[in-house]
C-alpha cells in the first residue's frame, strides 16, 4: 500500500531536514522512517523523493507548507487514536450494561493519546501552536467528561488544575511539619464554603483537637492559644459568634471528622461515604492505611483509594517527601494520581517563599508554582498578593501574638 498524501508530505519534509512528530505517524510512515534512517547511514545522505516513491509509493505532488501538513498530521492521529478507543467504550457498556465502566476506558485511553501527542509536540516545528491546540482539546474533554466539583480557593492553583474535579485523586505531600495539614485544613475551609460534604480522615491528631484546629483557621485566631484555651474571653466569644453566623449561613456545607478507624480500614471510609453522601474525602495520610512502610503494601493502599475516585467521589491523599526531596513510594502513588502538589519546604532565608508545587497535573498544566502567605501560627494559608492584611489583638497580658507574614 502506497503512503497516504499526509504521510508522503511529512517525510518529504524530513528528507528536507525538518523535524516531524514520530509519534503521530501511522505505522507504514514508520517504516519507511526506519528505511530513510538506515539510507542515511549507509549512504552518507538522504535519499531522494524520487527514491521514497520508488520504495513505498511517496505522493509527490507540490510540497505543501509544514504547518498545513502538522496539523492534517494531527487530525488524522485523533481518527486512528478517537476511533478503536470509542468502539472500547461502546463495547464495554454493551458487555456490562455500566456507564461507569465505559467512562473509565474513556479517562484512561484519552490520557494515554494525551501523553503520544504531547510528545510529538516536542518535534513539531511550532511546538507552541500545537500544545494550545492539546490545551483547548482537553479543556472541551475535562467540560464534557470531567465536571469540577470544587475549587482548592487559592486562584493560581485552581487555574493550573482546575481546582477538585471528578475521578480526581489528588496527592498532597511534603516533608515532616512542612504544613501538610494546615494546607489541607485550608482546603476543607474552602470545600465547606461550596456548601459540601467533606469526610477528614484524620488517623494522627483526636477528632476533637482536629475540628478547633479547623475553627480556629475559619476564625483566623491563633490555634495554638484556641487549643490551650488561652484567648482572651472577649476574643473567644468572638470567636464563636463568627462560627456560629458561618456555619448558620446558606449554602455551608459539612465536614464528617473520623480519627479511630483501624489502619487498613477503607471499608469502613467506603461505608461513611456513602452514609453521609459525601463529596470529598481527605486522608491524612496514605501510610497509615497500609500494613507496614514497604512498596509492596504501600500500592494496594493507593489503588484503593483511587477507587473513591473512579467511582466520582474525589479525594485527596497526604503522604510524606523523601530524604531526596522526592514523593516517597512515588512508584506507587504516581501511578495512581490524577494530581501531585508539593509543600515546599519551609524557606531558609527572608526573601524565600513557601510554595505550593504542581507536579503532576492530567487534565491541564503540566507544572505551576503558587506562592504563599503561610503563617502556622496564625492558621492562615493564602495566595500571596490574595491574602488579608495578618490579624492582630493583644492578649490579657498585653502580648502581642501576631505572627509574622509569610517566613
Amino acid at each position: 500500500m502506497a503512503l497516504d498524501w499526509v504521510a508522503s508530505q511529512a517525510l518529504r519534509h524530513y528528507l528536507r531536514g525538518q523535524d516531524i512528530p514520530v509519534a503521530l505517524l501511522d505505522e507504514q510512515a514508520l517504516t519507511a522512517l526506519k528505511w530513510i534512517g538506515g539510507y542515511r547511514l549507509s549512504n552518507n545522505q538522504m535519499p531522494s523523493d524520487e527514491h521514497l516513491d520508488s520504495m513505498f509509493g511517496a505522493d509527490l505532488t507540490d510540497l505543501q507548507a509544514w504547518p498545513d501538513i502538522s496539523d492534517q498530521l494531527l487530525e488524522n492521529f485523533y481518527k486512528r487514536s478517537l476511533g478503536p478507543l470509542v468502539k472500547k467504550v461502546s463495547d464495554a457498556i454493551a458487555t456490562s450494561g455500566k456507564s461507569s465502566d465505559g467512562i473509565d476506558i474513556l479517562e484512561r485511553g484519552l490520557y494515554q493519546i494525551r501523553d503520544i501527542a504531547n510528545a510529538g509536540a516536542r518535534a513539531f516545528a511550532y511546538a507552541a501552536d500545537f500544545e494550545q491546540t492539546m490545551h483547548s482539546i482537553f479543556e472541551k474533554l475535562n467540560a464534557d467528561y470531567k465536571p469540577r466539583v470544587a475549587t482548592f480557593g487559592l486562584p493560581t492553583l485552581d487555574e493550573i488544575t482546575n481546582g477538585v474535579e471528578q475521578g480526581d485523586y489528588i496527592v498532597l505531600y511534603g516533608k515532616s511539619s512542612s504544613g501538610k495539614s494546615t494546607v489541607k485544613r485550608r482546603f476543607i475551609s474552602s470545600f465547606l464554603r461550596q456548601g459540601k460534604r467533606v469526610l477528614s480522615v484524620t488517623l494522627e491528631n483526636p477528632k476533637d483537637i482536629e475540628v478547633m484546629q479547623m475553627h480556629a483557621m475559619d476564625a483566623g485566631v491563633a490555634a495554638k492559644q484556641y487549643l490551650r484555651y488561652e484567648l482572651p474571653p472577649g476574643k473567644l466569644l468572638e470567636m464563636q459568634d463568627q462560627l456560629r453566623s458561618l456555619i448558620m449561613s446558606d449554602g455551608y456545607g459539612e465536614c464528617i471528622v473520623e480519627d479511630r478507624l483501624e489502619p487498613k480500614s477503607m471499608a469502613t471510609v467506603a461505608n461513611l461515604v456513602t452514609k453521609h453522601n459525601i463529596d470529598i474525602v481527605v486522608i491524612d495520610q496514605l501510610t497509615l492505611f497500609a500494613a507496614s512502610r514497604e512498596w509492596k503494601d504501600i500500592a494496594p493502599a493507593t489503588t484503593e483509594a483511587r477507587q473513591f475516585a473512579i467511582r466520582g467521589v474525589p479525594v485527596i491523599m497526604l503522604s510524606q517527601e523523601d530524604d531526596k526531596g522526592q514523593l516517597k513510594y512515588g512508584r506507587a502513588i504516581y501511578e495512581d494520581a490524577t494530581k501531585v502538589i508539593r509543600v515546599s519546604p519551609n524557606p531558609k532565608t527572608p526573601t524565600d517563599v513557601k510554595m505550593l508545587i504542581v507536579e503532576k497535573n492530567r487534565t491541564g498544566e503540566m507544572h505551576g508554582e503558587v506562592p504563599l502567605d503561610y503563617n502556622p501560627a496564625l492558621s492562615r494559608v493564602e495566595e500571596i498578593a490574595k491574602a488579608p492584611p495578618p490579624m492582630s489583638y493583644t492578649g490579657d497580658n498585653d502580648v502581642d501574638i501576631t505572627g509574622p507574614k509569610g517566613w
